[in-house]
């Protein structure tokens, strides 16, 4: 009975082992490529102030950012395309001459301040980098160039991938 029951639970395995074994098949991968020029841009610049007090530098600061914000306007940038951002005052301490000198604490005090500005003309970067400089922004750094419309450009690339993956999967078949 022990003999009969095993070859039963084989049988009805049997089946079960079949259907798990999946089909023979042959898988395609397709490949593309968009290349589109930027038509956005962002830079961040900014004003760094020293003075000797905290008071000082950040009234300083606080001068400079706004010819800074004043040039940009006049510049003909819109103020929903710019920002002021990381605001930050931090004590600037004296460095010893030897490593055996105790440092005598705080000397100075330095503040900045941000602004991120969005440019929605790539051929106008340069200029606005000039304003900037020449408005007294004195850290300027992290231009970005970027595409609006990059989903729509991105569903072309697909597009494209999709087609060259069928082709491929044309071919397989047909030399299959």
């Amino acid at each position: 009975a022990a003999a009969a029951a095993a070859l039963l639970a084989l049988a009805l395995a049997a089946p079960a082992l079949a259907q798990m074994v999946p089909p023979p098949a042959v898988s395609v991968t397709g490949e593309a490529t968009v290349s589109v020029p930027p038509d956005q841009a962002q830079i961040d610049a900014g004003v760094t102030s020293d003075a000797k007090s905290a008071r000082e530098a950040s009234d300083a600061n606080n001068a400079a950012m706004g010819k800074v914000l004043l040039a940009l306007k006049g510049a003909g940038i819109e103020e929903k395309d710019y920002q002021t951002s990381r605001l930050s005052l931090q004590p600037q301490f004296a460095t010893p001459s030897k490593v055996s000198e105790r440092a005598p604490g705080i000397v100075s005090f330095r503040a900045s301040n941000r602004v991120s500005v969005r440019i929605r003309d790539v051929t106008k970067v340069a200029n606005v980098i000039d304003v900037l400089v020449g408005a007294g922004a004195n850290d300027i750094g992290g231009i970005n160039f970027t595409v609006t419309q990059a989903s729509k450009h991105l569903d072309e690339a697909r597009e494209k991938a999709i087609a060259d993956a069928r082709c491929k999967a044309e071919i397989y078949a047909r030399a299959a």
